[in-house]
């Protein structure tokens, strides 16, 4: 049993670092640009990334706060029927 457990912390160890290494540049490119990196595990055991870029956290922010009117789409009269 203990040979086992040592094999699959071993196989995990070397996917880590396999994922580490595919992931590098766009890792350093997120780090450089101060963006979010998410690390998650992907298919077959190897590690994923998704990088997110905080600005657009503000617009999410900005379009929540407008008013209902703001969001409702507007009213066109014809020339001339305006009450």
């Amino acid at each position: 049993m203990d040979r086992r457990v040592n094999t699959m912390i071993w196989i995990r160890r070397r996917q880590a670092e396999l994922s580490d290494c595919v992931h590098q540049a766009g890792d350093d490119f997120a780090r450089a640009q101060d963006w979010v990196i998410d690390r998650s595990s992907g298919r077959f055991g190897l590690g994923s990334r998704e990088y997110h870029d905080p600005r657009f956290d503000q617009r999410k922010t900005a379009v929540g706060r407008r008013p209902a009117a703001a969001i409702s789409s507007p009213v066109v009269w014809p020339v001339g029927a305006r009450p």
